[in-house]
């Protein structure tokens, strides 16, 4: 139980981490064509929490807190909520 979901966390990461990123090089090359905030979001409640930190210090996308408050706010309740999940994980 608790392996897959370290692997669902490692792969939701990758995943994020990517979207982050082409979302950082549309944003750049073709400010009409991007990823919706809500996959990024999303992306981020289904496991890629540690991906979006990580994007967001990387690509220093995402990263204007004033303007994306709600981006910080569902990454902080994502890792609080994920963080939580484990040690009932290894319980089990």
């Amino acid at each position: 139980m608790i392996l897959s979901y370290i692997i669902t966390i490692l792969v939701m990461t990758i995943v994020t981490i990517l979207f982050y990123g082409i979302d950082k090089i549309y944003s750049l090359e073709k400010p009409t064509k991007r990823i919706p905030e809500i996959v990024l979001i999303s992306l981020s409640t289904m496991g890629g929490v540690l991906g979006s930190i990580l994007a967001t210090i990387f690509f220093n996308h995402k990263s204007n807190m004033s303007r994306k408050w709600h981006f910080f706010f569902v990454i902080i309740v994502s890792a609080i909520v994920q963080l939580v999940i484990i040690p009932f994980l290894l319980v089990m």
